[in-house]
C-alpha cells in the first residue's frame, strides 16, 4: 500500500477516527482509496461511504467531540461534508454493495480498487471532474 499517497494531515485524521469509522461501517473509497492502492497521486480529501443510512447529527456530534477545527459544508439526509483540520471529509450513504472485500489499511476499511474503478465509471458519467479523469487515466496506466 502507498500510505504516503495521503497528506500527513489526512493520515493523522485517519488515525484519530479509525475506530469510529469501523464502528460506523464506513469505508474509504474515491480517489484517496485508489491512491492508497496504486500510489498515483497525493490525495488530501477523504471520501467515506456506507451502505446503510446514518444519522448525520450523531456523526456531527462525534466529530465535534474530537476537538479541532471543524467547518460544516453540507449536512443533509445521508450526506455530511466538512472541513476538519483543513482536510475535506465526505460521508455518504451509498446503497450499492461492494463486490470485493474491503482491505484494512492504516486501521481503516478501504474499498478494493476494482470497486473504486467501477464507481469511477459512474462518477465520470455524472460529474466528470478533472481529478476523476486523472484517477481513471492513472489507474489505466498503472494496470
Amino acid at each position: 500500500m502507498f500510505e504516503d499517497a495521503l497528506s500527513k494531515k489526512a493520515q493523522a485524521i485517519l488515525s484519530r477516527l479509525s475506530a469510529y469509522l469501523t464502528e460506523w461501517c464506513f469505508y474509504l473509497a474515491g480517489g484517496s482509496g485508489l491512491a492508497l492502492q496504486i500510489g498515483h497521486r497525493l490525495s488530501e480529501d477523504l471520501d467515506f461511504f456506507r451502505q446503510e443510512t446514518f444519522d448525520t447529527q450523531r456523526l456531527s456530534r462525534l466529530l465535534e467531540d474530537q476537538g479541532g477545527n471543524l467547518r460544516y459544508i453540507l449536512q443533509e439526509q445521508h450526506t455530511l461534508i466538512v472541513e476538519y483540520e483543513d482536510v475535506h471529509l465526505s460521508f455518504f450513504q451509498y446503497g450499492v454493495p461492494l463486490i470485493f472485500p474491503v482491505l484494512m489499511v492504516m486501521g481503516i476499511p478501504v474499498a478494493d480498487w476494482r470497486d473504486i474503478v467501477a464507481e469511477k465509471f459512474k462518477t465520470l458519467s455524472q460529474r466528470g471532474s478533472k481529478k476523476d479523469f486523472y484517477d481513471f487515466y492513472d489507474f489505466y496506466d498503472f494496470y
